[in-house]
């Protein structure tokens, strides 16, 4: 069973994912960050990398690994900022959870997200609208909507993912 886990940066989708890994058992963690895409492939924004633009992924390496993990483990669990985006690997998944997080916590998060040194007012809007242009939820999708900033019922999630 694959599982895939979407929302806006700073939502919680790695710690969701790991925290689902820990539950589950048999399960590998395929995270969208970890396959950038060639730097040729990017697109700019004020001179500066977009890494908030779909273009940013290696997607065919990405649904590959998803398949080889899938014929490994019993789940695997894939989670991005643009899952939704990528119809190819959206066909490839069985469960969809999105984290939801209203701008305001997105940006109160944000200030305290230093792993890239000190990131721009503007870039930080960047991020939000692309979040917006490229990240929301798919309407016609059955999706199991969770409030990011409130902690997570696992009954609840083991009994979306187990039906």
């Amino acid at each position: 069973m694959i599982i895939g886990i979407a929302g806006v940066s700073r939502s919680g989708k790695t710690t969701l994912a790991i925290s689902l890994k820990e539950k589950l058992g048999d399960a590998e963690i395929v995270s969208l960050d970890n396959y950038p895409a060639s730097i040729e492939k990017f697109q700019y924004i004020n001179d500066v990398i977009d890494w908030e633009h779909p273009s940013s992924l290696d997607l065919e390496k990405v649904t590959h690994l998803v398949r080889e993990a899938a014929s490994k483990n019993k789940y695997v669990i894939v989670e991005g900022i643009f899952l939704f985006y990528h119809q190819s690997l959206m066909s490839l998944i069985n469960k969809l959870i999105f984290l939801n997080l209203e701008k305001t916590d997105f940006l109160k998060r944000k200030l305290h997200d230093n792993r890239w040194g000190q990131i721009p007012t503007w870039y930080k809007e960047h991020i939000w609208q692309s979040h917006l242009d490229f990240g929301t939820k798919p309407v016609d999708a059955a999706i199991l909507e969770l409030d990011a900033t409130q902690k997570y019922d696992f009954d609840q999630l083991l009994a979306f993912i187990n039906t």
